[in-house]
């Protein structure tokens, strides 16, 4: 573990981006699906019923 420090700072100040990136992007998928697939449960019942 005797690294220079400031390229496992950067090293790790990169990945944590990209995971907090990736998480994002993932939360951002799901409650998109999560959304679409609410509307189209919600509004279905009112459109048999229309």
């Amino acid at each position: 573990m005797l690294l220079p420090l400031p390229r496992v700072c950067r090293f790790d100040v990169c990945n944590l981006k990209v995971d907090f990136l990736h998480a994002v992007l993932r939360a951002v998928q799901l409650f998109c699906f999560l959304f679409l697939e609410g509307a189209v449960f919600f509004l279905c019942p009112f459109n048999d019923f229309g």
